[in-house]
């Protein structure tokens, strides 16, 4: 800005100098000579600025010393006068086309006056950038005879503005990498282009201060440079001026004998510009050009080497240290992966304890409950067998009554430990919250006892939900006695309570329930049952769905209450939150799905037959296991059945097709073998006959039937269950045509 500033200001100063040459050559003297002189001044007070006067007629150009001096040639033969020609051959020739044209122009009368920029090559080989700028002279008869103008020397202005155009370029550049290796490659090689040179490169010197590594080259058709050196290589003066941190400049080596050294001679290296970078008082690396013939360097060039220096350097400080912080980050994020992943070895190694010491609860559990049952069985059966060989047959009732109340605790306990793993068969159907708790309200306060005082707090009206009933009240009636059972001897208050609430997002959970999947988003009703008893503290909060865990004195409890609870409720596609702190009671919440079907069932019941002859009605008996097979059909003969029996689901299928018309009931095992289980033989039945009654039995519901999967008329009987059930069930499923032959 201040170098245009100055050429503005010498162009208006000439301005009034040129008014006084348009006139013809005739003018007065006195008058020629006062413009002169003020001509002259601005001149002086120029320094780069050259008169020239063109003679159109004479095809000649007259010019001063200052025009000699710009463009290089003898200053006697400039004010003497030289040919038009002369001057114009001295014009770059990439420039020559533009100012040809620019000098066509005028002298066509399509301008006042010419003003061009453009380069000269001046006899010494060096290049300037000059601003011509002239002005037409007519004669009387009005054709142009003088072309009168001043030369601009511009060379300081267009290098400042190709060194600062190449710096911002050069930025971009350095901006968009961030290896230091790229940052070194791309502003070593553009620099090298930028100036022409033969050599660019950039070395990082050792602590010692007495080698430097070459970390990258420019190189133009001259051997590259890419080794470690002994900085004295280059001369022990040049080692000594770049260690105090001053660029070294040399046009021509060697004309410099104290630092001629055979490594210039060796590189055929004659101009060198070498900038040093010195931080924290030690030469820390240097960026050098160099040339094959001399070349005498330009101020701006000097300058332009020293700014990439400095700007290369922020770079590669910058780069570095954003790869030393990706570096740690990976770092770190290594170890904290090594550290999660030890965590996990840890906690899975910890998850893995505690399952086999749940399993070996639960394993010790079962074997002590069957142990003690087997032992009344056992008993029982060989009493009544020694009773029998010894013609005491009527004594043997008794132990008959023993062995089926062992097989009742028995079957209990599978029942519950099916319900805690989620895999008890179910029945689920609408249910009414309200009319079923005021149904068992009677037995839960007989349950409680008169020293605790039993609330209701029922919504009405309140959501039907849907849910296997029997296991529903089953589940009030066990919470209920757990409640009773921490509020005695001293009694309290025992509170049932019913409410609609729709879960958006999971709810809190605590030491209990951490390891329970979060709600579904939905429509709930959530069931809860209150005490205010000795509630429980922590470490046994977070056990307390755990099966076979409990706090009562040996023989009071077998700690399956709340298991069984737990997997009815997460079964039927609800969850548990379980609320307690010692002395404070506690507050089990049962939240249980929304009904989504029609407000009344209103499906009709299916057309079951109507059995003429009971003792005459068919059962098809699907049974895998021999025995039972055996037992079951030689009891339905007994309840007046014709019995079919087949062993496995595609045998029972094959029968099913051939005695479809006359079959009244099938009576199939879930888990069968053969690729077709029981539920699938009663899908398969019932696309035969739609009006066809099923009873599935089984002793583990697996993936066969769940929670809404049972039709009307498909019923399901879990084992182990008794002659008598077995009868009553099916006489149900055969509107009651059914009875014991005498």
């Amino acid at each position: 800005m201040a170098a245009s500033r100055c050429l503005y200001s010498v162009i208006m100063a000439t301005e009034a100098a040129l008014d006084g040459l348009k006139g013809p050559r005739e003018q007065d003297s006195a008058e020629r000579l006062a413009d002169r002189v003020r001509l002259d001044l601005a001149l002086t007070a120029a320094g780069n600025v050259g008169v020239w006067d063109g003679d159109l007629v004479a095809r000649r150009i007259y010019a001063d010393a200052n025009f000699a001096r710009i463009y290089g040639v003898d200053e006697a033969a400039a004010i003497a006068g030289q040919p038009l020609g002369h001057y114009f051959a001295s014009i770059h020739p990439d420039d020559q086309a533009a100012a040809r044209a620019a000098m066509d122009a005028l002298l066509r009368g399509e301008a006042p006056e010419i003003s061009h920029e453009h380069r000269i090559c001046r006899p010494d080989g060096t290049l300037r950038w000059v601003l011509a700028r002239g002005r037409l002279l007519y004669d009387a008869s009005g054709q142009p005879v003088r072309l009168p103008g001043l030369s601009f020397d511009i060379t300081e202005r267009r290098q400042y503005e190709a060194r600062q155009a190449f710096l911002l370029e050069l930025a971009d550049g350095l901006r968009g990498l961030d290896d230091p290796q790229a940052l070194l490659d791309l502003a070593v090689a553009r620099l090298g282009r930028h100036l022409g040179v033969a050599r660019a490169g950039y070395a990082e010197v050792a602590a010692d201060q007495q080698t430097m590594r070459v970390l990258c080259g420019y190189n133009d058709n001259v051997k590259p440079l890419n080794e470690t050196l002994p900085m004295d290589r280059f001369g022990t003066g040049n080692a000594a001026r770049v260690r105090q941190g001053l660029t070294v400049v040399q046009n021509d080596v060697t004309q410099d004998a104290a630092n001629n050294t055979g490594t210039f001679r060796q590189l055929g290296t004659r101009g060198v510009i070498s900038v040093p970078l010195v931080r924290d008082g030690l030469l820390r690396a240097t960026l050098w050009v160099a040339t094959v013939l001399p070349r005498a360097w330009e101020p701006g060039e000097i300058t332009l080497v020293e700014d990439v220096a400095g700007r290369l350097w922020d770079a590669l400080e910058r780069a570095r240290a954003e790869r030393a912080l990706r570096d740690a980050n990976a770092l770190l994020e290594q170890r904290i992966a090594e550290a999660l992943a030890a965590r996990d070895r840890v906690e899975d190694a910890l998850r893995q304890s505690q399952k086999m010491e749940a399993v070996g609860q639960l394993t010790g559990g079962i074997a002590h409950d069957f142990n003690n049952m087997l032992q009344g069985i056992s008993s029982a059966v060989e009493l009544m067998q020694r009773r029998i060989d010894t013609g005491r047959a009527a004594e043997a009732s008794g132990y008959v009554a023993a062995a089926q109340a062992g097989i009742a605790r028995a079957a209990a306990l599978t029942h519950r430990l099916l319900a805690f793993s989620r895999r008890q068969a179910l029945a689920p159907r609408r249910v009414d919250v309200a009319s079923l708790v005021h149904g068992i309200a009677a037995m839960i306060r007989q349950t409680a006892g008169p020293a605790i005082a039993v609330e209701m707090h029922l919504a009405e009206p309140c959501w039907p939900v849907e849910c296997d009933q029997n296991q529903l009240e089953n589940a009030l009636l066990n919470l209920a006695i757990n409640a009773r059972d921490a509020m005695l001897p001293e009694g309290g208050v025992l509170v049932v309570e019913s409410a609609q609430e729709t879960v958006s997002q999971p709810l809190p959970s605590n030491p209990a329930t951490a390891g329970q999947p979060d709600a579904a988003a939905g429509d709930y009703v959530r069931l809860t049952v209150r005490d205010t008893g000795s509630g429980m503290p922590p470490d046994v909060l977070a056990h307390a769905f755990e099966p076979f865990f409990t706090t009562k004195p040996a023989g009071q409890g077998t700690g399956l209450g709340l298991s069984q609870v737990y997997g009815f409720v997460t079964q039927s596609n609800g969850f548990v939150r379980l609320d307690s702190a010692a002395g404070h009671g506690t507050s089990v919440h049962l939240y249980l799905p929304r009904h989504a079907g029609p407000q009344h069932h209103e499906s009709p019941a299916p057309q079951k037959p109507t059995i003429a002859a009971p003792r005459c009605a068919t059962v098809l008996l699907v049974e895998d296991e021999a025995p039972i097979r055996a037992c079951l059909g030689d009891a339905l003969a007994d309840l007046g059945c014709r019995v079919i029996v087949a062993e496995d689901g595609p045998s029972g299928l094959n029968a099913l097709r051939k005695i479809t018309a006359e079959l009244d009931l099938l009576v199939a095992d879930v888990g069968l073998p053969g690729g077709l289980n029981g539920r699938q033989l009663a899908d398969a039945a019932r696309a035969l006959r739609p009006d066809l009654p099923v009873l599935l039995i089984t002793g583990y519901a697996g993936e066969a039937i769940r929670v809404g999967a049972l039709p009307d008329g498909m019923e399901v009987l879990a084992k182990p269950f008794t002659l008598q059930g077995l009868k009553e069930r099916l006489a149900a499923m055969l509107d009651g045509n059914m009875t014991t032959p005498e």
